[in-house]
């Protein structure tokens, strides 16, 4: 844990801009202004400075993790279709990303598989929306597909962008890289991390069953019983009495029901259990109330606000380690079956959260 902390001091977080829409003709104009010489200058920087400078910060971080080796390197673009950042992909797994701008570090998971594959075609490029949003632009068709779930758009369907100022705070996240030791961070966990279900159901009843089932092997034994040991099995039971809808779902709709719906806490009643859901809004939060869920060994679901509104709407995902000071990570499981990824706390790419006591 000491080593974790004295790494996790040592990162700048990156933000996202909100903005209203990203118009086809602000994005054009936002091209135009990147004249060919200034690309070239760009591109013999990005190569001897600021890639090694990236990975350094990259391998020092990850390496706390055990033995890593670079696999490959990927290029992230942001929703300009300009560069911004550099994915670091390890072996045997593991990655992390490092915006190239300021070198802030918005994701890193050690125990997961890069989202980005390498570049396969000249004609692609990988897009970076913030943390857990992951795209792909092909210039023929002039779409960005979504990675996860293979839906497509355009740019100027984005509700907000990534990107960093290479002046704002380069010289700063240099500084407190090389001072780590002296900055002071508060680490909350849970005592154990959840399960890494995932299954074909939409996320809100898998991060109800996730939830369910850390409450079960690590509170209150008697909750579920020995026939929802499986995944999937809790989420058909959730779905077929009742309790959690297989549809987009809001938190009070979680928590106290929605139509024949009747909600988690109904759930509980049911099962005799002393637990109880709460649910709030992400932006008045105090980020003490994630965090002493954490200590007190309940894991909390949060709502995370996509970049787009092509199909969906919030993607549920599990909070089990919270980080605060200087640096600030949640350390979530994403609910597609990976966990322990640091992910930024941004206050534009969250809605709202799930509380259990």
């Amino acid at each position: 844990m000491k080593g974790l902390l004295s790494t996790l001091m040592a990162v700048i977080i990156g933000f996202l801009i909100p903005i209203n829409t990203v118009g086809e003709r602000e994005l054009m104009n936002y091209l135009d202004h990147n004249s060919v010489i200034g690309k070239i200058e760009k591109e013999a920087e990005t190569i001897q400075t600021i890639f090694p400078e990236a990975e350094r910060i990259a391998t020092t971080l990850i390496q706390d993790y055990g033995e890593y080796t670079i696999s490959y390197k990927t290029t992230l673009y942001n929703i300009y279709l300009t560069k911004e950042a550099i994915c670091f992909s390890y072996s045997p797994c593991g990655y992390v990303i490092v915006n190239m701008n300021d070198f802030s570090v918005p994701e890193f998971p050690p125990y997961a598989d890069a989202p980005f594959m390498r570049e396969t075609s000249v004609y692609e490029k990988n897009i970076y929306v913030g943390p857990l949003n992951y795209y792909r632009y092909n210039e023929i068709t002039e779409e960005v597909i979504e990675i996860k779930t293979g839906l497509r758009g355009k740019a100027c369907d984005f509700k907000y962008a990534y990107t960093k100022s290479q002046q704002m705070h380069c010289d700063e996240t240099r500084k407190i890289y090389d001072e780590a030791g002296s900055r002071s961070t508060e680490a909350f966990f849970t005592n154990y991390a959840p399960v890494t279900w995932a299954s074909n159901y939409l996320c809100g009843l898998d991060a109800c069953a996730i939830v369910l089932k850390y409450l079960d092997s690590h509170h209150e034994s008697g909750l579920l019983g020995a026939s929802f040991d499986d995944n999937g099995e809790l989420q058909a039971y959730l779905l077929n009495n009742g309790y959690i809808p297989n549809e987009g779902t809001f938190a009070s709709d979680i928590v106290s029901g929605i139509d024949e719906y009747s909600g988690i806490n109904a759930f509980f009643s049911a099962r005799g259990s002393s637990f109880t859901a709460a649910y709030d809004t992400y932006h008045d939060y105090n980020p003490y109330t994630i965090a002493n869920s954490v200590a007190n060994d309940c894991p909390v679901i949060i709502g995370t606000d996509p970049a787009t509104d092509w199909n969906y709407n919030d993607h549920w995902v599990i909070i089990y380690g919270c980080i605060l000071g200087t640096t600030r990570y949640f350390v979530i499981n994403d609910g597609w079956g990976n966990d322990g990824i640091f992910v930024t706390v941004l206050d534009d790419h969250y809605d709202d959260y799930i509380i259990f006591y």
